[in-house]
């Protein structure tokens, strides 16, 4: 269900899914600039993958990954479709790490394993998943994405154990995102 009205007020918008239910309410239509339909079509992106990733699999652990996850892949695939372009994916990838290596630096005394704050879910679980696509490939990314999903039920810890597991990967790598997901580093050498 999504929801446009018109009220008068700033532009808002607000959604959830919920037991296989996209609810999304957007206030003040006629006043969206670019930027704001992007942020809408990244929402609902995101929520999507929320609703089919649930449908066909259960998600324990921690919500970095759950969470993290749903912010890559809404991103990458308006990317892949053509809804950004490279450079502003880059951008916005860029702009994630940034805020991911500032939380950690300045606000942050928990890693991201550890961490329940909704920074930590959404913009470092992402960059977890940007930094694996940049020291090696989307396609990775994918790979290590498919390998879970065959599991029907996974953890978040799983993502790190395939991560390990996967010989193709480069050792400087796992070593980057270990560190990165279970010490206030990001990456530890940056």
């Amino acid at each position: 269900m999504i929801d446009f009205a018109e009220n008068g007020e700033k532009f808002y918008y607000k959604g959830d899914a919920l037991d296989d239910f996209l609810s999304y309410n957007i206030l003040n239509t006629s006043k969206l600039n670019e930027e704001e339909y992007y942020r809408i079509y990244e929402f609902i992106a995101h929520e999507i993958f929320h609703l089919w990733n649930s449908y066909e699999h259960k998600h324990t652990g921690k919500s970095w990954l759950h969470e993290g996850s749903a912010t890559y892949f809404a991103i990458r695939t308006l990317a892949d479709l053509g809804y950004i372009s490279k450079h502003k994916l880059l951008k916005l990838q860029s702009g994630y790490l940034d805020a991911c290596y500032d939380y950690y630096k300045n606000k942050s005394n928990k890693p991201m394993n550890n961490n329940t704050s909704d920074y930590s879910y959404y913009i470092c679980g992402n960059s977890l998943h940007i930094l694996l696509e940049r020291f090696e490939n989307k396609h990775t990314v994918f790979k290590i994405w498919q390998a879970l999903f065959k599991q029907g039920n996974y953890h978040s810890d799983d993502f790190i154990k395939q991560l390990k597991a996967d010989k193709s990967i480069k050792n400087k790598t796992k070593s980057n995102l270990n560190d990165f997901s279970t010490q206030r580093c990001y990456p530890c050498d940056r």
